[in-house]
C-alpha cells in the first residue's frame, strides 16, 4: 500500500519550484518524544516514506510489546506524471505516476512516543538509510539548530 491522496481538486499540477527557503512551521515536535529532521532538500516518493514507516513500527513492535505511537509528519500530495514511452509530441498530460512531497531543511519527517532513547535512535538511524537524504535525530529534551 503507498501512500496517496483520497482526493484532490486538481490531479495534475504544474510544476514549481518546492525546493526553496528553509522549514518554519514543523520544526519542532509536536506528537511525539523523539524525531528524525532533514538537513537538505529533496522530492521523497510516497514508496520511500511507506518503507520507513514499515521499518519503524516493525522494529519497534519486534523489540518492545507496548503501545507505541509514530507519527508521519510529511504527506505525499503532489502528483508526478508521465507519458508511456515512444509517444508522440502533444495529445495533453501523462497519467499520474507516483506521488511525491517536497522537503525543506529542518523539516521533521517522523516522530517516535514510547520507548528509550538508545533503542530509537538506532531504529530512526537506520530508518533514515531508506530516503534519499540526510537526516538527524533530535529528542524533546535537546533542542538543536542546524
Amino acid at each position: 500500500m503507498l501512500l496517496k491522496p483520497k482526493k484532490n481538486k486538481y490531479l495534475k499540477l504544474q510544476k514549481r519550484r518546492f525546493l526553496r527557503g528553509i522549514e518554519e512551521n514543523s520544526i519542532d515536535l509536536k506528537f511525539g518524544y523523539f524525531g528524525l529532521k532533514s538537513l537538505e532538500y529533496a522530492k521523497i516518493d510516497g514508496a520511500q516514506l511507506m518503507a520507513c514507516r514499515n521499518y519503524i513500527s516493525k522494529q519497534i513492535k519486534k523489540r518492545i510489546h507496548t503501545i507505541n505511537r509514530v507519527w508521519i509528519r510529511k504527506f505525499p500530495h503532489i502528483a508526478v506524471t508521465s507519458k508511456p514511452a515512444e509517444v508522440r509530441m502533444g495529445k495533453g498530460k501523462g497519467n499520474p505516476l507516483r506521488w511525491i512531497t517536497c522537503i525543506k531543511p529542518g523539516m521533521i519527517l517522523f516522530e517516535v512516543r514510547g520507548i528509550n532513547i538508545q533503542l530509537v535512535k538506532s531504529i530512526l538511524m537506520y530508518a533514515s538509510r531508506k530516503l534519499a537524504i540526510k537526516t538527524i535525530f533530535i529528542s524533546r529534551d535537546i533542542k538543536r539548530d542546524f
